[in-house]
This record gives C-alpha cells, sequence and structure tokens, in this order.
C-alpha cells in the first residue's frame, strides 16, 4: 500500500476535491459531537457532583455509546480511503484536511490494529513530507496507552476525577526532550504550557 499514490478510483471516493469534501464532512460532525458530549458531561457533573454516582455513570455510558457509534462509522470510512489511497498525503488532499483525516484515525481507539496498521503508513508519509511527524508521535503514544505501556513522546494526557489534567506514564522521561526534538516537536514543558492554555490542566 504506497503511501506516494496519488491516484483514485472515481468508483469509490471521487476526485481529490470529493474526499477532501467526505474528510471534512466526517472530521466536522466528529467535532461536533463531541463538543456537544464535553458540554453534556460538564452538565451531567454540575447535576450530579459525583462522578462515581450510578445515575452519573448511567448517563455517561450513553454518551460514551453514541460516540463509539459515530468513530466505528468513521473508523470504516478511514480504511476505505486508506485502501484506495493509502494515506490521504499533503499534496492529494492539503494540510487541513491530512490533519482532519489523522485524527479520523485517532479516534479509532476502539480498533487498536488499524491504529497500528495505520503508524506504519503514516511513518512513510512523514519520511517523504506527506504527513506531520507529531500527528506519528501522537498515534504511537495513543497505541502505547492502550496497550497499557509508557508512553513514549509525552503527547497523551488524561483527567483526573479532581479535573486536573496529568499526562500518562512516560518511559525514560530523561530522553523526552531528546525523543520529541527527533521529530521537530516543542519542548515537553511548552507542550504542557499549551494544554493549559486550553484550560486543559
Amino acid at each position: 500500500m504506497s503511501v506516494t499514490r496519488i491516484s483514485y478510483n472515481k468508483n469509490s471516493h471521487g476526485s481529490p476535491s470529493f474526499l477532501r469534501r467526505q474528510i471534512l464532512s466526517a472530521f466536522q460532525h466528529d467535532q461536533r459531537l463531541r463538543k456537544r458530549q464535553w458540554l453534556a458531561w460538564q452538565k451531567l457533573l454540575r447535576r450530579y457532583g459525583d462522578q462515581t454516582q450510578p445515575m452519573f455513570q448511567r448517563d455517561v455510558a450513553k454518551l460514551k455509546r453514541e460516540l463509539e457509534k459515530m468513530d466505528r462509522r468513521n473508523t470504516k470510512f478511514a480504511k476505505s480511503v486508506i485502501r484506495v489511497h493509502g494515506w490521504p498525503s499533503r499534496s492529494l488532499v492539503g494540510k487541513r484536511c491530512a490533519t482532519a483525516f489523522f485524527l479520523l484515525v485517532q479516534h479509532a481507539d476502539h480498533d487498536l490494529v488499524f491504529q497500528k496498521k495505520c503508524l506504519g503508513i503514516l511513518k512513510k508519509a512523514a519520511r517523504i513530507g506527506e504527513a506531520q511527524w507529531r500527528h506519528f508521535a501522537l498515534l504511537y503514544d495513543r497505541v502505547l496507552i492502550h496497550e497499557r505501556k509508557k508512553q513514549l513522546y509525552g503527547t497523551q494526557f488524561q483527567t483526573l476525577p479532581d479535573g486536573t489534567t496529568n499526562p500518562f506514564p512516560i518511559a525514560r522521561p530523561k530522553f523526552l526532550n531528546s525523543r520529541r526534538r527527533s521529530l521537530g516537536m516543542n519542548s515537553f514543558k511548552e507542550e504542557c504550557r499549551h494544554m493549559r492554555a486550553r484550560n486543559c490542566m
């Protein structure tokens, strides 16, 4: 499956411009639902005041089922895109759309096998300048976390019951910044500052 192939199958996703519209449509729906669910989660927290309350957990489970349904649909779409085009490159769909597609894959947590397969394809695309190394780091860490391993690049954070956000455990933290620099990323301190600016920490 070549990441450099930019030809397309008109019977599958149409022209590159049509493919871009498909990807952006799926991404926009993804973001709208996640924003709506975040607001709903905050409302539930204010209503129940305690995440351990059975009623809170019941209502949150409903939100998670709705989100998983969308993620499964988007994953099916992402697989079909990769099957035809390989990783949708910057030169094929543009930087914005390539980022949107990456986030659809990043949210395919229910399909770890697919995410791991995408790592290899994404890495090849990054090597030829058709994808971002930061995206590779984000997906690599996400796969590690779901395998209950320590992350390498310090990109994955978790929200604790008290509302604070901390990074998941990091392997060999002494070498964290050197690993990040090797992919052209900023320092971990700057990453945390960015998270605080987004009111996530």
